[in-house]
């Protein structure tokens, strides 16, 4: 469920932010307009990416067991957008958190280097530079991002602590590097969602007040380097995971083969959907892998800033 919501908040996004860079990036481009144009255009690439990615893991989550390569897929996309993020707070950084930042010709971020507001533009205006009815949608995309990272944060420490992925007695042998990579997924996950709710919450009340506070547009785009360098990890993971040990992955979550032999005292138990069955090593039983379980994959890491 929260995979489909996110990824129509990054939808009604994207949509606002293709607003703003029209408003924005037409030539010639003064400061405030350079500098709306660059936050608008890597935001762009971040809710693109962010839509991808969530309507991949959508398709995983949603089905009756993990669609490996849907989760490969939910990686590749996924990085894409963490970079549209680290493109995009990086753009905004440089110049509100210099020493000297620059003289703004607005108190409205709504106003930011919107050229259609000349003598000859319409009155009614459409964050940055998409104006009075845009930045109202964008109030709400930052509200929704919030609450969506919020769950997910509360998801992914749960599975964390849950789930065996993160037990070093799991982490040797062949299965070793799949269970690492999910440990990572639900780690580096859950930290680059709380890392997320920072950055969202300043920007929401940025966009939900029209206010241009330049220490406020710093802070935000520090947290959002900050979150864009996190998701590295959870979607570097769910490629390592889903593409580099697809075949490994596939088969630790492959339904069980139905046998028609006849039950004997001897027999080991009929391995359950999903489960991983144990290996022997010298003699004895090493710690069996985790199963992957319906529904279990938290790979998606983050929304991007806006």
């Amino acid at each position: 469920i929260f995979n489909v919501m996110e990824a129509m908040s990054a939808t009604i996004g994207l949509g606002n932010e293709i607003n703003g860079m029209v408003r924005t990036c037409p030539s010639p481009r003064d400061t405030a307009s350079e500098l709306g144009c660059q936050v608008d255009s890597g935001v762009m690439i971040a809710f693109v990416g962010t839509i991808a990615a969530k309507l991949s893991l959508a398709a995983s989550n949603c089905a009756a067991t993990a669609n490996i390569d849907a989760v490969c897929a939910a990686g590749v996309t996924g990085v894409i957008a963490a970079l549209g993020e680290l493109s995009a707070a990086a753009s905004l950084a440089a110049p509100t958190c210099s020493a000297n930042p620059p003289a703004l010709p607005t108190t409205k971020i709504s106003e930011l280097g919107d050229q259609t507001l000349g003598g000859r533009a319409p009155r009614r205006r459409l964050v940055i530079g998409e104006g009075a009815v845009g930045n109202g949608v964008q109030c709400g995309v930052d509200v929704s991002i919030v609450a969506e990272n919020l769950a997910n944060l509360g998801l992914a420490i749960n599975q964390a602590v849950h789930s065996t992925n993160c037990q070093k007695n799991n982490w040797k042998g062949k299965a070793g590097s799949l269970t690492r990579s999910l440990c990572t997924i639900d780690i580096g996950g859950a930290i680059a969602y709380f890392s997320q709710v920072v950055t969202f919450t300043q920007i929401a009340i940025l966009n939900c007040k029209d206010f241009l506070d330049i220490k406020a547009l710093c802070g935000a785009s520090i947290a959002g380097i900050a979150t864009a360098a996190a998701a590295i990890a959870p979607y570097g993971a769910a490629i390592h995971a889903g593409c580099a040990l697809n075949t490994q992955a596939k088969e630790a979550t492959a339904p069980a083969a139905t046998t028609t032999a006849a039950p004997t005292t001897d027999a080991p138990a009929e391995r359950k959907k999903g489960a991983w069955p144990a290996a022997a090593h010298n003699g004895k039983h090493a710690a069996s892998p985790p199963s992957w379980p319906r529904g279990h994959r938290r790979l998606d890491d983050h929304a991007p800033l806006a």
